[in-house]
């Protein structure tokens, strides 16, 4: 929801909000088509950019990225303020951490 809200701020008339299961189902819709533009992470998004099968535009975080030093901001190509960072987490039961 904070993604789309923040692009109110930039000159866009229409942004669908579609979700999906996961990152490598976006980027198969991407890819195939179906889908114009993602806001994805650069683990599932990297690799297909480095192949060239998709472009990159932006990050969304407020400085560009060490990983991708060619890609502007979001903020920077017209929607002042936009940081979003995405993170993960791993998880492990209990149990198993005694176990070893």
């Amino acid at each position: 929801m904070t993604r789309r809200l923040d692009f109110t701020k930039a000159d866009v008339n229409y942004l669908a909000n579609l979700c999906h299961n996961c990152g490598a189902c976006m980027m198969a819709g991407l890819m195939s088509g179906q889908i114009q533009m993602a806001i994805e992470t650069s683990g599932s998004a990297g690799a297909q950019m480095k192949a060239g099968t998709v472009k990159g535009l932006a990050v969304s975080t407020a400085k560009r990225s060490k990983f991708f030093p060619d890609l502007s901001t979001i903020a920077a190509t017209g929607v002042p303020g936009y940081d979003f960072q995405t993170w993960s987490r791993s998880s492990i039961l209990w149990g198993l951490i005694q176990a070893a």
